[in-house]
């Protein structure tokens, strides 16, 4: 629970990867379902097609075959009959009306009609083309794998769209708890936390309809995702929330900052005056090692004057006396 509060808290953006990857695994798993689903289904269109076919299309009719009535039959894989389906070839007929139809399929010489209990569409053949009698099974797969593909990209981009809604929506929600509890949160704050309980929602909601088979109503989503956010809400009034710079400043003691704020003021000087000293003394080192040196090249020199300014007295001449 700390890592989700510190998340809300602390965190970067706004939550839109974790829709998007929630959005994601739901649209992979309609595309595999689809495709689980649909591959089953390819032994009965190929029976549909080994009873239609070969049709030949030309100028926007059907030239062959001609003439024919004809109704679908499958056969089940556990099953040695064949049941009728709702697939009707007739090219005795050019127009049929819809009034009278039950819902299916029907190819006519020049049309074909969808119909279903809601709706009945019609659509003109056009162009010249033929269709084989011939196995379709990899043709009906890699439609399938298409389709398949279609479901999970289409899942995806619908349920993120939603999901972020709904997050926007409960961000707004989450402000007047926010304001309500006196907690002062950001935009990304209250969208973090909007989507987290969306989210957790939406998670428990789908593990408890896999495991019992219940489906959950969508005021009662509502509610839980409300009582989620006032929970977050009161664990976030007691967590430390970043300053401006986005970076959290541990909350020292007063006593401990006024000292290390003392001794830091304290240091400096004692550093300071030390360097000065140190400064003073060199120098004073240089200078009398000047002095001396001065003194002794002084000292010298008078010697060598006091040698050379002594006079020598001058000898005597004369003889000396005889003993």
């Amino acid at each position: 629970m700390k890592k989700i509060i510190n998340y809300i808290a602390n965190g970067q953006g706004i939550g839109l990867k974790y829709l998007a990857l929630l959005a994601l695994v739901l649209g992979i798993i309609c595309g595999v379902a689809t495709k689980m689903i649909t591959t089953d289904a390819i032994p009965y269109a190929q029976q549909v097609a080994d009873q239609l076919l070969p049709i030949k299309v030309i100028g926007g009719q059907i030239v062959e075959p001609e003439d024919t009535y004809k109704v679908v039959h499958i056969r089940y894989s556990d099953d040695d009959n064949f049941y009728p389906v709702p697939i009707v070839l007739d090219t005795t007929s050019d127009v049929l009306d819809i009034n009278l139809l039950e819902q299916g399929v029907y190819i006519t010489k020049s049309f074909l009609y969808l119909i279903n209990e809601n709706e009945a569409r019609t659509y003109k053949l056009d162009g010249d083309f033929e269709l084989e009698q011939k196995d379709y099974t990899d043709a009906f797969t890699s439609f399938i794998n298409w389709t398949a593909f279609s479901v999970a990209i289409f899942v995806f981009a619908g349920l993120f769209v939603f999901y972020f809604l709904m997050t926007l929506l409960y961000s707004a929600v989450a402000a007047i708890i926010a304001a309500l509890t006196k907690v002062n949160l950001d935009f990304n704050k209250k969208m973090r936390l909007s989507m987290v309980a969306f989210v957790t929602t939406l998670i428990l909601f789908g593990i408890l309809k896999f495991i019992t088979g219940l489906n959950v109503g969508m005021w009662a989503s509502v509610i839980v995702v409300v009582a989620l956010q006032f929970y977050l809400i009161h664990l976030l009034k007691g967590f430390e929330l970043p300053d401006a710079s986005g970076v959290q400043t541990p909350q020292l003691p007063q006593d401990v900052v006024v000292k290390s704020s003392k001794e830091s003021t304290s240091s400096a000087p004692k550093t300071v005056s030390r360097a000065k000293k140190k400064t003073v003394a060199q120098k004073k080192n240089v200078a009398a090692k000047t002095t001396k040196s001065s003194k002794k090249a002084a000292s010298k020199s008078k010697a060598k004057g006091e040698v050379a300014s002594e006079v020598v007295p001058a000898k005597k001449k004369g003889r000396k006396p005889k003993a």
